[in-house]
């Protein structure tokens, strides 16, 4: 066999080169990349052509209008020394602002956490507050010389992987791509029928190539536009307040935001999953699993 199950990158503007490409190594197929669109030129040279689709972004018109709806990570923030009895710990240093955002909207008190990190102990909801203008946890009753971590919930306003291309790739002023969670029945529903428009839309394409169905991997990037905290089979960006409480009725018991930071290693695949990771990956997977199918 000297043709064939051989699928080749292409945009537009390159289909004299694809063609050298293409006979040169037998190729049966030709596929667009993240950033990249196939032309006229390109589609007419006869082959098989591969789509690429991402059912959770790339529709700012949408989500625009319900960010509350983007996925959702627990982040832990550094380690803050305590000189005296109260003690300050910003939320965002060392986090990439323009992919991450708090989410203030939800409950800080039941859905966030404030440790002691020298004892290991929560501290109790009624010794902190929230400066939300400032994005500051303010923690009274704290001991001197003991350090302090904020464990939150933030939003991904921009999808990761599109934004490590854009950024690898200097796209410049290209608008950002935010992501959304089909947990949300309101978007889940738009997902579900934009993807079946775009099916009647697009004659042309043989097989749709799906890149990311409904979550990514965890990618976190540093204010430096660093990679801070990268697993390609990490789970942390699947949560939101409506999953936590929809898993405590399901299991029995409620997750931690520890359960997710894991004192800065956020589950990490070369760590031995403990009981509470495990469950909601057994969750997520059953939801995921559930509409994936449909």
């Amino acid at each position: 066999m000297s043709t064939g199950r051989f699928t080749l990158p292409s945009e537009e503007n390159f289909a004299e080169k694809t063609k050298e490409l293409a006979e040169l190594w037998g190729a049966d197929a030709i596929r667009n990349s993240d950033g990249t669109h196939l032309d006229e030129d390109v589609l007419a040279l006869g082959k098989k052509i591969y789509s690429a689709y991402f059912p959770t972004r790339a529709h700012n018109e949408w989500i625009t209008l319900h960010m509350d709806e983007t996925p959702q990570v627990y982040l832990l923030t550094d380690r803050i020394l305590a000189e005296s009895d109260a003690v300050d710990v910003p939320l965002m240093d060392g986090f990439f602002e323009e992919q991450l955002k708090p989410n203030r909207d939800a409950d800080p008190h039941r859905y966030w956490e404030v440790v002691d990190r020298t004892t290991g102990e929560v501290v109790p909801p009624e010794q902190w507050t929230l400066d939300a203008g400032e994005d500051t946890v303010h923690v009274t009753a704290a001991v001197p010389m003991h350090e302090y971590t904020v464990s939150f919930l933030a939003y991904i306003i921009w999808d990761p992987v599109e934004m490590y291309n854009h950024l690898t790739n200097d796209w410049g002023d290209k608008e950002h791509e935010i992501p959304f969670d089909i947990y949300h029945p309101a978007t889940r529903k738009f997902v579900f029928d934009t993807f079946a428009r775009w099916l009647k839309d697009s004659p042309q394409t043989d097989v749709v190539r799906f890149t990311t169905f409904f979550y990514q991997f965890t990618l976190l990037f540093d204010a430096k536009r660093r990679e801070k905290v990268v697993d390609w089979f990490g789970c942390a960006c699947t949560v939101s307040p409506r999953a936590l409480d929809d898993f405590e009725k399901e299991y029995g018991y409620r997750l931690r935001p520890e359960d997710f930071v894991d004192g800065g290693a956020y589950n990490s695949a070369w760590r031995v999953p403990r009981k509470a990771q495990r469950d909601w990956i057994d969750f997520l997977s059953g939801f995921v699993r559930k509409n994936f199918k449909q």
